[in-house]
């Protein structure tokens, strides 16, 4: 690996204006300096393409075009990258300023492992501003093919899982992040670094729910997975919202 590796960052954006001038600030300011930018916007009608223009300068790709959702913008994005690792932000997210010197530093003191991916802690973010908690742990298969355990905003992607896993499935608009990484099963060669390393605008209660029920559906499609403890959980999401908007 060289000492310095290229990094690529790839954004994925739609009419997200109120938020992205804070998130390519935060790209902007990093400490590490070795980045590709790439922002894949899926056609706003906000002011989100003025925004790119104006930040151009930043920016080493962007397109304003209609796609199929945040995982065919990743595929377009990961096309035209060029960085040995891979890292992806919402457009309502923020790197911390030393994220990326974080996950370099940690990929060069551990040269002896070949990494295809690696996570760190994630402070989730109301859209008010309010703190929601810390999430992350370190992956392991055994906890990992029941659930999403590991944070995948700034979460660090050798390009080499593409190379031998493929690219999103767009056929999921919410979950193919997970997906992806079970494809590998035990496998994954994972690395963790328990550090806040992003800050994460949270979804609502409604897209939580969305995204439990569209992992039921992958998990029909697996044979690896435990659909008993899966339905226990789905279950337990749609009583604690229906409970929350009582």
């Amino acid at each position: 690996m060289k000492i310095n590796p290229l990094v690529s960052i790839i954004t994925a954006t739609y009419n997200a204006d109120k938020y992205l001038q804070s998130s390519i600030k935060s790209v902007v300011n990093q400490t590490y300096g070795n980045i590709e930018y790439i922002i894949i916007d899926g056609g706003s009608t906000d002011n989100t393409v003025q925004i790119l223009k104006e930040n151009d300068k930043y920016i080493d790709y962007w397109i304003s075009e209609k796609d199929n959702g945040i995982y065919s913008a990743w595929n377009k994005g990961i096309e035209k990258s060029k960085g040995e690792w891979i890292l992806f932000i919402g457009a309502d997210d923020q790197l911390l300023p030393n994220c990326l010197e974080t996950y370099v530093n940690y990929i060069i003191q551990n040269s002896q492992i070949t990494y295809n991916y690696i996570s760190s802690k994630v402070h989730r973010i109301n859209p008010d501003g309010s703190s929601e908690s810390v999430v992350g742990k370190p992956w392991q298969w055994s906890s990992f093919k029941k659930r999403m355990t590991t944070a995948h905003p700034g979460s660090f992607h050798s390009r080499s899982l593409f190379s031998t896993y493929g690219l999103y499935d767009t056929n999921y608009k919410i979950v193919s992040d997970y997906e992806i990484l079970l494809r590998a099963k035990k496998e994954l060669k994972a690395g963790y670094i328990d550090q806040i390393t992003v800050l994460m605008c949270t979804g609502t209660n409604l897209q939580k729910i969305d995204a439990v029920n569209e992992c039921l559906k992958m998990f029909k499609k697996s044979k690896h997975l435990c659909l008993l403890e899966y339905y226990l959980i789905w279950l337990r999401v749609r009583i604690g919202y229906t409970l929350k908007n009582i």
